[in-house]
C-alpha cells in the first residue's frame, strides 16, 4: 500500500515539474528583444517639448551664425516710397540721403539722420558744406519717422523656419525661407547664401503683396563708431 501511494505521488510531482517547466518556457518568449534593439530605462523621463518652442532647419541655423559673427554694414535702402544710404554699427544707425528738395528753408533742411536704437532718439544735420548754411546745427525730427529694420533686424526676427532654393539677387546666389509674421501674413526673405545677409524680403497676405524692401550691401565691418556719430 505505502508502494503504490509512493508512485502516485512520484507520478504527481512529474506532472506539477512539467507544467512549472512550461509556464516558465512561455515567459521567457514573452519577454524577447529583437536583436539589436534596447530597451528604455523606466527611470528616464521623456523631455517635453514646450508648446511655444520654435524650430528652425539645421541649415537655416548655419547661415544665421554666418552672420551672426558680422558687426557692421554699409549699404541702401529701398521699400518703393524710401531711398536712402544707412550705416549700421550696435544700436547705432547713419541715414543719408542722396539729394535735397528743390525749395527749402536752409535753416531747417537736413540731408542725414543719426539714430540711436537703444535711446530711441534721432537727430538730423545739414551736412552738405556746399548746400547748408551751417553744417553743425541740429535739426529736430521725430525718430519714429526714420526708424526701419537693418539687416541685422531682419535676421533677430527670423524664430522658425526651413531654407528653400532661392534666386540670383545683385549677383548673388540666395535661399529663401518664409516667416510667418502674423495671421494670414507672411515674411519671405531672401538670405544671401555666402554669409547669411538678407538682399530682401516681401511681406504677403494671401496672393498680395503687402510690402517689399531691397538692401544692397557694398560694404561689411567696415564702419567705425566715429562715422554714427555728427
Amino acid at each position: 500500500m505505502k508502494i503504490l501511494l509512493l508512485i502516485i505521488c512520484l507520478i504527481f510531482l512529474a506532472g506539477c515539474t512539467k507544467e512549472l517547466a512550461e509556464d516558465k518556457l512561455q515567459i521567457s518568449i514573452g519577454v524577447q528583444k529583437e536583436p539589436g534593439v534596447k530597451e528604455i530605462s523606466k527611470g528616464v523621463e521623456e523631455i517635453q517639448v514646450p508648446e511655444n518652442a520654435v524650430e528652425i532647419d539645421e541649415e537655416l541655423a548655419e547661415l544665421i551664425e554666418k552672420s551672426k559673427s558680422l558687426q557692421s554694414l554699409e549699404y541702401s535702402y529701398s521699400d518703393g516710397d524710401n531711398f536712402f544710404y544707412a550705416y549700421t554699427k550696435g544700436d547705432k544707425m547713419k541715414i543719408k540721403f542722396s539729394s535735397f528738395p528743390s525749395l527749402y528753408d536752409p535753416r531747417t533742411v537736413w540731408n542725414v539722420v543719426y539714430i540711436d536704437k537703444e535711446k530711441k532718439t534721432a537727430e538730423a544735420y545739414c551736412e552738405d558744406k556746399e548746400e547748408c548754411e551751417d553744417i553743425d546745427i541740429p535739426r529736430k525730427v521725430d525718430y519714429e519717422d526714420f526708424i526701419v529694420e537693418t539687416p541685422f533686424d531682419v535676421i533677430d526676427s527670423i524664430k522658425q523656419g526651413e531654407l528653400k532654393k532661392g534666386t540670383i539677387v545683385d549677383n548673388r546666389e540666395t535661399k529663401i525661407v518664409e516667416i510667418p509674421t502674423q495671421e494670414g501674413y507672411v515674411k519671405i526673405v531672401w538670405l544671401w547664401i555666402y554669409n547669411g545677409l538678407p538682399l530682401k524680403y516681401e511681406v504677403w497676405q494671401g496672393s498680395n503683396k503687402i510690402k517689399r524692401v531691397d538692401y544692397k550691401i557694398s560694404k561689411i565691418d567696415n564702419v567705425k563708431d566715429s562715422d554714427l556719430v555728427h
